[in-house]
């Protein structure tokens, strides 16, 4: 009896590394603590993990559609075309008047670009950080990631769906988009400078612990890494798709200031200079 009691509370070991490697992660970009202690306690197999989490999503993404309007400041969801689909993102501008900002009428903006498991909803402590110098930011899912993750897959050659956001931008009259700016965390801090070597109206770009040589393979890396990465990339194996995404390559094509940051620590109140 108590074999058949101890096979029922174990649980699968995935689902045993990604509680140990998610959790300090989910709670600081916002995911209630009491949420993430009750999805984890009920899932045991990992083939139950995303149904789980989807349930618990649905519940806060009806009240988040009703909430981001009334953000401090607001927020607004956007469609941006992208291949015959959309992609969607996070808009939002300062409201206040920062001393060292003239006018916030029409804002610089920030292109904000998320990691290999990151979404932009998970975006609102770096959001404000921009937010709060007067700074307008756009938070988005690119192919592979968060809403877009199933229309498409994960590409190293991010400047195509960033020329797509870059266009959306100039539609819009209330963001100046040719004072731009791209911002990139993991992944996405490939991402950011992949994307500024190749789109020449991006003014300035700040990459975030991000890859700079990717290895031939992922050895040594979380296993839950190498699986979402598989996964996402629509790969059969992830090796093959991993040194196409390398800083290393691209870095000197880009002609935007640039800023590549590995930091454990929260930035200084002044933003610091962008180094070439």
């Amino acid at each position: 009896m108590s074999a058949v009691i101890q096979s029922k509370t174990e649980k699968d070991s995935r689902v045993e590394a990604a509680i140990s490697h998610w959790a300090p992660r989910f709670v600081a970009n916002g995911v209630p603590l009491a949420d993430f202690q009750e999805v984890t306690a009920s899932v045991s197999r990992w083939e139950d993990w995303c149904a789980a989490w989807s349930a618990r999503a649905a519940v806060h993404e009806e009240m988040g559609n009703k909430a981001l309007p009334h953000l401090d400041p607001p927020g607004e969801r956007v469609a941006i075309p992208y291949e015959g689909k959309q992609l969607y993102g996070n808009l939002r501008k300062p409201t206040g008047k920062p001393s060292n900002t003239a006018s916030v009428a029409k804002p610089p903006v920030v292109v904000m670009c998320m990691g290999l498991d990151s979404a932009k909803e998970e975006m609102d402590d770096y959001e404000n950080r921009f937010l709060a110098r007067g700074l307008a930011t756009l938070a988005f899912d690119g192919p592979g990631q968060g809403e877009a993750e199933y229309d498409f897959a994960l590409c190293p050659e991010y400047e195509k769906p960033v020329k797509a956001v870059f266009d959306f931008l100039e539609t819009r009259a209330d963001v100046d988009s040719a004072r731009a700016g791209i911002w990139g965390v993991s992944l996405g801090g490939y991402y950011a400078p992949r994307a500024a070597a190749f789109e020449r109206r991006i003014r300035a770009c700040v990459a975030l612990s991000g890859p700079f040589q990717r290895s031939a393979d992922f050895t040594g890396r979380p296993q839950m890494n190498v699986e979402a990465f598989r996964v996402r990339s629509k790969s059969a194996l992830a090796r093959r798709t991993s040194r196409a995404r390398s800083t290393s390559s691209r870095a000197r094509k880009t002609a935007s200031p640039r800023t590549l940051k590995a930091r454990s620590s929260p930035p200084r109140s002044r933003a610091p200079a962008c180094s070439r």
